[in-house]
């Protein structure tokens, strides 16, 4: 073993467990083999390796490993792709005696450097393509270069005999002195491996997917959990990676945010019966709606920091649970107690935090003997024991079960990963230009959403210049999603910084969001409202890199589902990597495949009466994104999509088909009235039409029609000449019916894109054959004061003098209207600053 790991905390170790006899990981697998040889144990896209197969290789490798000199207790660095040999090395280290530190090729070079300098190991198992750091001193052994010399060896397995050391391998998480700690773990692992084996069915493993990276701990129990009862692994590049038709996963392993995409998305496979969750707290609301969304029978919750090996706690989450389940009581052997401040028991019910012993902790934090003393202290309960201080605060409930309420310290848990908040300001005062800089989290709903950073800096620095630094630093889910740029930062009275000032401080992010000269596009804007969304960066721009303002491969996914819903169509994640921005991304978004539903949600939360909006000539709810974004918590904003009748309508335009797959669609999600429809420009004889059959039915309906606009009704004087001229000219060459058509026909914007003028032609001509419609109702009216000085006369005249809806609209809008009219354009009225008025409007008049 070299003399770094051979330390006092394992010679504790040795003395509290000397009667345990424990099994090495591998031999798990290796039991199986004799089994069933010929049975699939790894799939990777077309590569399927029998368990026969893997044996063979991994003992081919092994036997290699050990004539560049690997025995028991070396350390051995693994920087490989995702693949097959991936996982073959890790059960050649293993099988060779040694111990493999992951790392992740994606990381910086110098974090990857770092992790090096730290542990120091012998060998370095990577391939040729691949550059890892010129300053590592010890063998680098590429698998591609050496393949030849590999194969030559026996496929015999290795006399393991002599391997008394219990050492498996070493993760690295996030560390509070600003760099990366490893966290030196025992094959101890594999009892948590066999424990939760117990806890599921054989048919629950019989293809398990490989998803969390294997950087991360969890990535030892996706591997050897199916390999351990005869399964088969599916290797994937991470859980949002589609599954292909013939894979047929029946085990999936991961975060809540993860799951709760695939659920929105309706894309958890129907082969999948059992999913563990881990990394973040899951909440009664998400495992319900994986359950209705899925084929799922049966949903785990899981705990357990690196420090204590995967797994600590499980806990089964009901089908019908209306409260955030809990973590769960003790797997393998583990002792759990929760203490308050001064290290004493708590009574059940009482918050305290958890610590974790028996045979599952790790051995150390490799090199850093003061902070395993300060976290891995004596267990005051058994006699030459240990005990692992988390920082999560639990409560014990009646049925001695143990909830998690959240963490302490500064260390958190942000998008199912552990980060140390003081590494990343670290990183962040390495950063020229940055005289100092303070990091905290910022939680919404138990979780935190986002990581804001606070810096002093006599320069302009913006966030994506900052995660382009800290690029170079630090792996891309430590990076801060936040940026304030302060003159200094708030102290306490004792000179220290003073965080809940930060927390309470009110950032000025307010830009010029109206940029002269630079008018977003409609498919733009859309794209920038989906990012500033997800992202919650309220004043992005169509040039901001969606993935420098805090996007990432799980907010990318997010996105593209949101994409799918609002433009109808299949939307890849990887396009946002081609198109990072959303003036790069709005080119090269095409139509592919239709998305059914007529429906989509804009905004979810409130719970007072919805509102429907109407499409616009998309045929898509495309206006109404910030217009949805302003009644957040207040009521549900839903959106009407034309686009499952798309080929239909573009065979056959008919308003009536369109009004009654709207109507059907809304009594499916509000049985009974009132109902709020909500319309812009060429919206309005849809929603007029839609609001008509309601009223037929005996519904009480609320219109709102923002400046609404149709052939029908003449908005302006001056279109309305020129379309009158237009049509006279048009009888003198070409007679009547020629002429009619001229009138009756609608002048489409050159900006509508290609792949939406069909749609767009079919919904104009869908209006323009409507018979006209009594309504009865009340209507909200919100009109952009017309630039033509007669357009506006007649407008003062007919709403302020004649109190009447305006213009034409009077002819079909027999019930209660309220006007009144804005200081914008047609197109600004929906978009910030100027919708703000519009708000307000509207909340005013509504039930």
């Amino acid at each position: 073993m070299p003399s770094h790991i051979k330390s006092s905390s394992l010679a504790v170790i040795d003395k509290e467990f000397q009667q345990q006899t424990v099994q090495r990981i591998h031999h798990l697998f290796v039991r199986q083999v004799s089994i069933r040889p010929d049975c699939t144990a790894l799939v990777y896209n077309d590569q399927v390796l029998c368990y026969r197969d893997l044996e063979e290789r991994s003992n081919q490798l092994a036997r290699h490993l050990r004539g560049r000199g690997v025995r028991a207790g070396t350390l051995v660095a693994i920087c490989l792709e995702r693949s097959p040999e991936l996982i073959i090395t890790i059960l050649a280290v293993m099988k060779a005696g040694g111990a493999y530190i992951p790392l992740d090729p994606a990381y910086p070079a110098e974090r990857i450097a770092m992790m090096l300098a730290d542990c120091v190991p012998p060998l370095l198992v990577t391939q040729s393509r691949l550059f890892v750091t010129p300053d590592f001193s010890g063998w680098r052994l590429a698998l591609d270069v050496e393949a030849g010399m590999i194969n030559a060896w026996s496929t015999t397995p290795l006399d393991e005999s002599a391997n008394n050391i219990d050492l498996a391998c070493i993760f690295y998480t996030s560390g509070s002195t600003g760099r990366p700690k490893g966290v030196v773990l025992r094959h101890t692992a594999s009892a948590v491996i066999e424990s939760l084996a117990e806890t599921f069915r054989p048919e629950d493993l019989a293809c398990g997917a490989v998803t969390t990276s294997i950087c991360f701990d969890p990535s030892i129990l996706e591997i050897f959990l199916p390999l351990s009862v005869g399964g088969t692994v599916l290797l994937k590049r991470d859980l949002l990676e589609p599954f292909a038709p013939t894979e047929m996963p029946t085990w999936l392993n991961g975060v809540p945010s993860a799951f709760a995409l695939l659920a929105q998305a309706r894309r958890i496979p129907d082969s999948v019966r059992v999913i563990s969750v881990g990394g973040e707290k899951l909440t009664a609301i998400l495992a319900r709606e994986i359950y209705a969304k899925s084929s799922v029978r049966a949903v785990r919750n899981h705990y357990g920091p690196t420090e204590a090996t995967i797994c600590t706690t499980i806990a089964h989450v009901p089908r019908d649970i209306r409260v955030d389940p809990p973590i769960g009581k003790a797997i393998a052997d583990a002792r759990l107690y929760v203490m308050d401040q001064d290290g004493k028991p708590v009574t059940r019910g009482e918050m305290g935090e958890l610590f974790i012993g028996g045979p599952l902790l790790a051995i150390e934090y490799l090199n850093q003997p003061g902070l395993t003393a300060e976290r891995f202290v004596s267990d005051p309960f058994v006699p030459e024991g240990r005990m692992y201080r988390t920082g999560d605060l639990v409560r014990e409930m009646e049925d001695g079960n143990l909830l998690f309420l959240g963490r302490c310290g500064r260390l958190i848990k942000f998008r199912g990963y552990r980060i140390e908040l003081d590494e990343v300001e670290s990183a962040l005062a390495r950063i020229p230009d940055v005289h100092a800089a303070a990091v905290i989290a910022v939680e919404r709903e138990e979780r935190t959403e986002h990581l804001a950073a606070f810096v002093v800096s006599d320069q302009s620095v913006t966030l994506a210049q900052v995660r382009r630094a800290l690029r170079t630093m630090l792996p891309d889910y430590m990076l801060p999603t936040r940026l304030t740029v302060l003159d200094h930062l708030p102290l306490s009275p004792v000179g220290k910084i003073d965080r809940a000032a930060l927390t309470a401080m009110e950032v000025d992010e307010m830009q010029d969001i109206v940029s002269s000269g630079n008018v977003l596009r409609p498919v733009e804007e859309v794209v920038v409202g989906v990012f500033r969304d997800i992202l919650q960066q309220p004043f992005l721009t169509q040039c901001d890199d969606f993935f420098d303002h805090g996007g990432d491969s799980l907010l990318a996914e997010q996105a593209a589902i949101r994409l799918e819903e609002l433009l109808g169509h299949v939307i890849p994640a990887s396009l946002l990597y081609h198109g990072r921005n959303a003036q790069a991304l709005a080119p090269i978004v095409q139509r592919q495949e239709k998305v059914p539903g007529h429906i989509t949600v804009l905004q979810a939360g409130g719970d007072r009466t919805p509102i429907f909006c109407l499409p616009d000539v998309f045929g898509r709810p495309l206006s109404f994104l910030t217009f949805a974004r302003h009644f957040q918590d207040d009521r549900p904003i839903y959106g009407l999509s034309a686009v499952p009748l798309e080929a239909e309508l573009i065979k056959r335009p008919v308003l009536a088909k369109l009004t009654s797959a709207y109507v059907t669609e809304m009594r499916k999600l509000q049985p009974v009235g009132p109902y709020i429809l909500a319309a812009y420009s060429a919206g309005a004889i849809p929603a007029i039409d839609i609001a008509c059959t309601l009223e037929n039915s005996g519904c009480m309906v609320t219109l709102i029609l923002i400046d609404p606009r149709t052939q029908h009704i003449a908005v302006d004087v001056r279109n309305w000449l020129r379309r009158y001229r237009r049509a006279a000219h048009t009888f003198v060459k070409s007679g009547y019916q020629k002429a009619r058509n001229c009138i009756r026909q609608r002048d489409l914007p050159e900006w509508i894109p290609v792949a939406y003028r069909e749609m767009a032609v079919a919904l104009v001509r869908a209006e323009a054959d409507w018979t006209p419609r009594i309504y009865n109702g009340r209507t909200i009216i919100a009109i952009c004061r017309p630039q033509s000085r007669l357009t506006n006369g007649l407008l003062h005249l007919r709403t302020t003098i004649l109190r009447c809806a305006p213009y034409g609209w009077a002819r079909v809008l027999k019930g209660k209207t309220v006007t009144e009219v804005f200081d914008a354009d047609h197109y600004d009225i929906m978009r910030d600053p100027f919708i703000h008025n519009l708000i307000r409007f509207v909340r005013l008049h509504l039930i």
